[in-house]
């Protein structure tokens, strides 16, 4: 069985002092249950919203690194096959699809989610442990950074960063800048 878990605590834009421009619920402290059951933290979309029966790729995990909560993302095997089904999580109202069994990323981010915001942070900041089972597991971040082109009705990318994280057993810091 694949199992891949990634725990996130405290995430939030790095910039001098603009409470602002902090992620919602960037700590993972506050929590609500689904009406399928599944954990939901606020302030996020993860793709526990398109996965069915009994599958769960975002738990509540207790404790958080500075507080009573974190994120515990995971991707977690489906169906009679154990296909491995993508745990993601981004902040905001995000939309994602379900493409069933077949192998190969079956979830998949389509498109939302996020904050406004009037600067380009220079970085993401947090606490994130990382454990998995087998090495070709791979725990990741991706950081996207758009702006509303009014003259051409569309999304420009203003930042783009991924980030992979490495096996940690316990909270550890990282920051990921973003060009």
């Amino acid at each position: 069985m694949k199992s891949t878990k990634l725990f996130l605590t405290g995430m939030l834009l790095s910039c001098a002092g603009l409470a602002q421009s902090q992620i919602l619920n960037a700590d993972f402290e506050q929590w609500s249950v689904m009406a399928n059951g599944k954990d939901s933290a606020h302030q996020w979309s993860s793709s526990n919203n398109v996965v069915i029966g009994t599958t769960v790729s975002l738990l509540k995990e207790t404790p958080g690194h500075s507080g009573t909560a974190a994120a515990h993302v995971v991707t977690s095997p489906f169906g009679f096959v154990q296909y491995s089904t993508l745990g993601i999580l981004v902040n905001g109202q995000a939309n994602f699809s379900y493409g069933g069994g077949g192998g190969g990323a079956n979830v998949a981010y389509e498109s939302g989610g996020g904050i406004p915001i009037g600067f380009k942070p220079p970085s993401l900041k947090g606490f994130y442990k990382y454990e998995t089972l087998t090495t070709s597991d791979q725990g990741m971040a991706v950081i996207l950074l758009t702006k509303y082109n009014t003259t051409l009705n569309k999304r420009d990318t203003v930042s783009l960063a991924t980030h992979s994280f490495p096996v940690v057993g316990s909270y550890t810091a990282f920051e990921i800048n973003l060009p």
